[in-house]
């Protein structure tokens, strides 16, 4: 039998063929990572928005896998921008846009610091005399709760690790731009009981990602206003505080320089 000897051009066919599989390979290659990253994506957040996600011993995470179908990782990550990562991955685009749809409404809810817009005219219901709303919210609350007065709206900024205690913060703020009358007590129970929907309500079927601990918070009455202290109260002389002023359009308001807060009503007892 003749020996088979490969030619020049033989050799050349074999080469071209070679380099054409490499280049399909390489091809299909990029179109699966292409196709991966259009399945994957990815959500910064701090830390301690992961219970939003997780929820408590991570029976939130796996009611949202089961109710989207797709897979949710929650990780902390020092590399990340905010400190962890929330990624959703599924081949199926609906179980993907479903996944995202309730990690992007968990992580709002969780977000730190929130403002608040509040008409400058109820900025004073906010407040309260002597800015005892505004104390009162960031103690029974638990959050920490600032004022910015400039421009029209104004903001409450509320700042907390704790998801519930912003959002009771929020339905207390937003009870008082409602009421000028309303009790301390019977506002933070009302608060307490729509955070603790907005949180858990607003997501059918999900499990709650409060704790024990947070949900017993939640449900348990308030008991009437605290017993008074013998704590020096800094705004006792708050009254005697307040200036008049004009704005641009020349219209006088009025200004606690205590307190911060501002008026278009004549405080009681004002004069010049």
């Amino acid at each position: 039998m003749a020996e088979f000897a490969p030619t020049a051009d033989d050799m050349l066919s074999l080469v071209a063929e070679l380099q054409a599989a490499g280049a399909q390979a390489q091809h299909q290659a990029e179109q699966q990572a292409a196709r991966s990253e259009s399945q994957r994506r990815t959500f910064d957040c701090r830390p301690s928005a992961l219970v939003m996600i997780v929820g408590h011993n991570g029976d939130r995470l796996r009611g949202m896998e089961a109710a989207t179908g797709a897979r949710i990782r929650a990780v902390t990550d020092k590399w990340a921008p905010l400190g962890a990562t929330v990624m959703v991955e599924s081949a199926d685009p609906a179980r993907l846009d479903a996944a995202e749809d309730l990690v992007r409404k968990s992580l709002e809810l969780a977000k730190s610091p929130q403002r608040i817009p509040v008409a400058r005219q109820a900025l004073g219901r906010v407040i309260g005399r002597n800015g005892e709303r505004i104390k009162s919210v960031n103690e029974r609350s638990g959050a920490k709760c600032s004022v910015n007065q400039e421009g029209d709206p104004c903001y409450v900024v509320v700042e907390s690790e704790d998801p519930m205690r912003i959002q009771v913060a929020r339905e207390m703020i937003a009870s008082f731009m409602e009421s000028s009358t309303a009790k301390l007590w019977v506002v933070e129970e009302a608060a307490r009981g729509k955070a603790e929907s907005a949180l858990h309500g607003a997501f059918a079927g999900l499990p709650s990602p409060l704790a024990p601990a947070q949900q017993a918070f939640a449900t348990a009455p308030v008991n009437g206003e605290p017993a008074p202290t013998q704590a020096i109260d800094p705004y006792k002389h708050a009254d005697l505080a307040w200036a008049s002023a004009r704005d641009p359009a020349g219209r006088t308001y009025y200004y606690n320089a205590m307190t911060g807060q501002s008026t278009w009503e004549k405080p009681p007892g004002f004069s010049e």
